[in-house]
This record gives C-alpha cells, structure tokens and sequence, in this order.
C-alpha cells in the first residue's frame, strides 16, 4: 500500500512538472501580475489539447519508469498471478504450502528479458517426513500448468531438489528430465551435492542476456548452467503441506 501510494505521489509530481514544461505561455503566470498573463495570452494564443497530451504521454513513460523501478529495485515479492494461490498462501515474501495436494508452485522474479536477478529463498520449514522439494528457474508459461513436480514438466526448467540433486527438463529430445550431477560436481568440490534443509538459504543468479544461471546453497561453490531462456521466472515447488519459504534479494 505505501508503494501505492509512493508511486502514486511520484508520478502525479512528474505529470505536475512536465505539464509546467509542455503548458503553452498563454497559462504560464511570470510575475505578480495579472495583466502581464492576459497580455501573454493574447500574444500566443493557448493551445491546451496540445499540452494535456504532452502531459498524458510523458505521465504515461513516467509510470513505465516507475513500474520498472520499483520492480527491480523494491522488495522482492512473489508472483500471485503465475503462482498457485489455491494450495499455497501467498503474502508477499512468504509462502506456506496449505493442502496435501501435489506439488505446489509459488514464483517471483522480473518479467524483463535483459536482466540480472540475484535472490535467495530461505528454508523456513519443511517437514521432515518423504517429500519433494524443488527451486529453481522455470520457462513461462509452463506445461503442464495444473500441480505437479517439477521434474515432470515439459517445458525448460532447471532445478535443485533438497537432496542436492540437479535436473533440467525440456531441452534433450524426447527425454522428459535430464539429471546434470556427473557434470556439475567436477567443479563443485566439497558443496556437492547442493542439498538444503531448515534455515539453509538457496541463492540464485539468472543473466536473462547471457542465459547463464547459477545455484548455490548458503556459501557453497554455485552450480553454474547455461542457455536458460530470458522468459524464465524463479520458483519454489513443494509438495508437504507446511513447507514454509521465504525470499529476498540478495546484495551484489
């Protein structure tokens, strides 16, 4: 609500001062008196159509600017419209797996194509009986779109589970899943496997320019994985009712 109310502030002052920039003469006031902007106006003539949609457009691109700033810039939320609002609750940087339904997706990061998102997730909770979770980068829009595990998607995700395993699906062929743990640990030394638990914290980077992502848990060595699509999103699946997440932006 107060970035509501902020941006609502900011962009009325920039439509305020770029309306004073694009008003004709003939509404500009110079001094104290009154004569003086009667004698303006009757000089140039005022054409007010013409400013208030010098004023609409450059409000306009003052509210791109603003969407795009405080997305980028604000506080990392998730995403309520991409993710599934039925089986988890959602308020903005945390989510909780409610149901007992399949794996659950809640994701967040920008809808730019250039960008370089670093952000972590912190393991709040998650139970202690079999279950799957995994977090990662996903291509939208996903298949299948309904609950599922992320490993079974059609579509390119890449993924670590909590038992430290990689996967990447959509990419190779007709094979669903492709598990890239021979690779990666030959340069991950001793944080392989990237497996996490309770209090733990699952740091990301995703160069949308470059494709290159990268996976690490706490301080480890990251997993580093390239060609994945500027489209992506992050994401947390989780599958045991009262998994507990919580996300954040991470200090360059």
């Amino acid at each position: 609500f107060f970035q509501a109310m902020l941006k609502a502030v900011v962009v009325a002052a920039l439509a305020g001062t770029a309306a004073a920039f694009v008003a004709p003469q003939g509404f500009v006031r110079l001094g104290p008196s009154c004569g003086t902007a009667r004698f303006c106006s009757a000089l140039k003539p005022s054409r007010p159509t013409a400013a208030r949609h010098g004023a609409i457009a450059l409000r306009a691109e003052a509210e791109d600017d603003l969407g795009e700033m405080f997305q980028s810039a604000g506080p990392l939320v998730f995403d309520l419209k991409n993710s599934d609002n039925e089986n988890m609750a959602i308020a903005s940087h945390k989510a909780q797996k409610i149901t007992e339904s399949e794996p659950a997706w809640a994701l967040f990061g920008d809808d730019k194509e250039d960008s370089v998102q670093r952000v972590g997730v912190t393991i709040v909770k998650v139970p202690v009986k079999q279950n799957s979770v995994f977090i990662g980068a996903v291509k939208l829009p996903r298949s299948p779109a309904r609950a599922c595990f992320a490993d079974t998607l059609r579509t390119p995700c890449i993924m670590v589970e909590k038992g430290g395993s990689v996967y990447r699906t959509g990419r190779i062929g007709t094979k669903l899943v492709e598990y890239l743990g021979k690779d990666i640990k030959k340069y991950m030394g001793d944080s392989y496997p990237p497996k996490f638990k309770d209090g733990d914290v699952v740091k990301m980077e995703l160069n949308k320019a470059t494709g290159v992502f990268k996976v690490w848990v706490n301080d480890g060595v990251p997993c580093v994985v390239q060609g994945v699509s500027p489209a992506s999103k992050f994401f947390v699946n989780a599958e045991a009712k009262d998994s507990q997440f919580e996300i954040m932006r991470l200090e360059d």
